[in-house]
């Protein structure tokens, strides 16, 4: 939908969206939002407890 939308052929999207993937951009992303959002409450900077679910 955003190539329809932007005009951006797939295979451009496909390709960056791979590449991305593969040097971890996403995951760092991911982290480095969980870690704002900690500090953004509040937080300490490293979680102090693990809660398991044993449902899950």
């Amino acid at each position: 939908m955003a190539g329809w939308l932007s005009g951006v052929p797939f295979t451009t999207l496909h390709s960056s969206f791979a590449r991305w993937t593969r040097l971890g951009l996403w995951r760092r992303l991911g982290q480095r939002l969980a870690l704002d959002w900690r500090l953004a409450c509040g937080d300490e900077l490293l979680p102090s407890a693990v809660v398991a679910d044993s449902r899950s």
